[in-house]
């Protein structure tokens, strides 16, 4: 029970605020009845604030 990973811990409640970020945008674009590229943009802008984070992780794990 004392061996808990805090970094995994971590990583894993961010992905999980990714994830419900991604879905508040999806219902928000939803609601709001914007065409189709209007829903892209709103994904790619607002997207734009995690991506750093996924990318970071990414080039984390494959340089180790």
């Amino acid at each position: 029970m004392n061996d808990i990973n805090i970094d995994l811990l971590t990583h894993l409640a961010i992905y999980g605020l990714i994830g419900y970020m991604l879905f508040v945008i999806a219902m928000v674009a939803k609601e709001s009845n914007v065409p189709r590229i209007g829903k892209i943009w709103m994904f790619i802008v607002l997207g734009a604030g995690f991506s750093g984070w996924v990318v970071k992780d990414i080039m984390t794990i494959t340089l180790l």
